[in-house]
């Protein structure tokens, strides 16, 4: 009879030796995976940030600097007296000025805008095309 008991003891030790082995691979196994995934969010989380900062910088300075030229040229126009011939194009300076203050994040920063490599944001563009446009005439040459 010992060996019946002594067989079934030695199972019953080895499928507790075997189960505590598993619950300790699966736990390690969390663990090790949680660290890793820590650890690469705050490795390229920085990356990302430095990325993100230095392109919103550029395009913060690319709509403050068109603010200021459109601002200093409504501002210049508006000194002097007024004739017919400038005033259609004061008015599209004025709606482009508009359109500039009330451009929004998400207008900029759209998915296709992440998807096309951050190049200049469209409707950043279009409207800088339009400046452009309008201070060809020699009149509004700042």
């Amino acid at each position: 009879m010992s060996d019946i008991w002594e067989d079934e003891d030695s199972d019953y030790e080895r499928k507790m030796a075997d189960r505590e082995w598993n619950r300790l691979q699966d736990q390690h196994g969390v663990i090790g995976y949680t660290e890793g995934v820590e650890e690469a969010k705050e490795q390229h989380l920085q990356v990302g940030f430095d990325d993100g900062y230095s392109i919103g910088a550029s395009i913060g300075l690319q709509v403050g600097r068109m603010q200021f030229k459109l601002e200093s040229l409504l501002a210049e126009l508006k000194s002097k007296q007024e004739d017919k011939s400038t005033e259609q194009e004061t008015k599209r300076l004025q709606e482009l000025y508009t359109k500039l203050k009330n451009l929004k994040y998400d207008q900029i920063f759209t998915k296709e805008w992440f998807k096309n490599g951050h190049e200049n944001p469209a409707e950043l563009e279009c409207i800088v095309n339009e400046y452009n446009n309008l201070t060809k005439n020699k009149l509004f040459n700042p």
